[in-house]
């Protein structure tokens, strides 16, 4: 009997050490580090987590070393699911790749101003829709060709140059024929064309997401770009000045991409004679 006990407790042991030493990923053993710290201060405080030698069994081990082995089987799986963290060179390329995107621009000129929206929508064959305050403009290989006014009333300067800025992406990546998140770090505000990869010290708030710092030598520019860890694709880029306060929000979806007709400003006219008398339904009309 006592021999079967001995060998019993050495198997809890020996699971118990597995556990804590099995090559587990850096980032997994800071989301899991809190439970296990949890469970050896609860042990060292009713006495019960005794050196390894003591060879002391008690049921308290024997649930730690279950919680524990069963911590870190889905500490290899988390592992596994989320694969290698992709780099930079891996984010811009699949950018690159993609078929079409939206992007919903918010642009402040000043700490606490009020931010100018600007919506992008872009697809391969250099088709693109912006539409900043009530001017909605279309293009061609990153050339303006048509803008509707729906409204009378002129544009506000600050939306002019939010809308210039965004221009200057899209005539950028229209000359290019591709996308690219590089032109769209170029294109911020100051000299950002000399910001460098910097190593992020940023945590994501979800193990999905990747974050990658820029900076110049002054770092009074700052850029951060959260990507999907899986798809490799961007979600948001976010430029800073602390010294003016100037900040540019970008987010970017990759949806089904519209119709050709959405991009066609002939159609979208149309579009709004048709609505004409109807304005509640506006708004939710799919080429509005």
């Amino acid at each position: 009997m006592a021999r079967r006990e001995q060998s019993e407790e050495t198997g809890v042991d020996d699971m118990v050490r597995s556990a804590f030493t099995g090559a587990t990923p850096p980032e997994v053993q800071a989301r899991l580090r809190p439970h296990f710290e949890a469970l050896r201060a609860q042990a060292s405080a009713g006495g019960a987590w005794l050196p390894w030698r003591a060879r002391s069994w008690h049921p308290l081990r024997i649930a730690a070393a279950l919680m524990l082995a069963a911590a870190a089987f889905a500490a290899g799986n988390m592992a596994v699911n989320l694969g290698p963290r992709p780099t930079w060179a891996d984010v811009v390329e699949k950018f690159g790749a993609v078929h079409g995107l939206q992007a919903d621009i918010y642009i402040e000129e000043r700490a606490g101003g009020d931010p100018v929206h600007v919506e992008l929508w872009m697809a391969q064959g250099g088709l693109t829709r912006m539409r900043a305050g009530h001017e909605v403009s279309f293009g061609r290989q990153g050339r303006t060709i048509d803008s509707v006014l729906l409204d009378d009333a002129p544009l506000a300067p600050r939306v002019k140059r939010a809308r210039d800025m965004v221009r200057d992406f899209v005539e950028a990546v229209g000359m290019a024929d591709a996308f690219s998140l590089e032109t769209l770090i170029k294109v911020l505000p100051g000299s950002t064309a000399e910001l460098e990869l910097v190593e992020s010290q940023a945590s994501a708030p979800s193990h999905d997401l990747i974050v990658f710092d820029m900076a110049g030598e002054s770092e009074a520019l700052q850029v951060r770009i959260w990507a999907l860890r899986r798809s490799r694709l961007p979600v948001r880029v976010l430029f800073r000045d602390p010294s003016s306060g100037e900040r540019v929000d970008v987010t970017l979806s990759y949806t089904d991409t519209p119709p050709p007709e959405f991009y066609d400003p002939a159609r979208f006219r149309e579009t709004l004679e048709e609505m004409k008398g109807e304005p509640d339904t506006v708004p939710s009309h799919p080429m509005l």
